[in-house]
Order: C-alpha cells, then structure tokens, then sequence
C-alpha cells in the first residue's frame, strides 16, 4: 500500500521518484513496527522496573504512531505546495 498515491506525480515531476520509494520504504517499516495493544495491567501491583519497561514500550509506539503521521502528511502538504 502506498502512502504517497496522489503524491507520485509531484515526485516524478521533481524527478524525486527515489525519494519518494525512501519515504515509502520507511513508512512500510513504521507501519510493521506498531503492535495493536500493549498488556499494561494494574500500575499499583507491579514494580518499578516492569512499570518503566511498560512505559517506554507505550512511548515507542506514541513515537511510531507520530513518525508515521508525520511522512504521510507530508505527502498532503506537497500536494496543496506549502513547500
């Protein structure tokens, strides 16, 4: 799936067809890093280390989640030329 369709031709008209397929691979690579869910569980019975192992395991994926957005909508901004 492509996260750049309208997109293509602004990139072929840049003759930036390369950039686009980086942009394209990066995001395919984003996309099979998110996971659905996390298993948190109750914060009060669990320890500190499990706690903060947890944390990071939700900010990877709010990292990811941002990532992607940020390429595909970059994509939407070339197509209405804010660059």
């Amino acid at each position: 799936m492509s996260c750049f369709s309208d997109e293509v031709k602004i990139f072929e008209k840049w003759e930036q067809s390369e950039l686009c397929e980086k942009l394209e691979a990066a995001h395919a690579d984003l996309v099979t890093r998110r996971v659905d869910a996390i298993e948190y569980g109750n914060p009060n019975e669990m320890d500190e280390r499990k706690r903060a192992n947890l944390n990071c395991q939700v900010l990877t994926q709010a990292l990811l989640n941002r990532s992607e957005r940020l390429i595909v909508s970059s994509g939407a901004m070339l197509l209405e030329s804010r660059v």
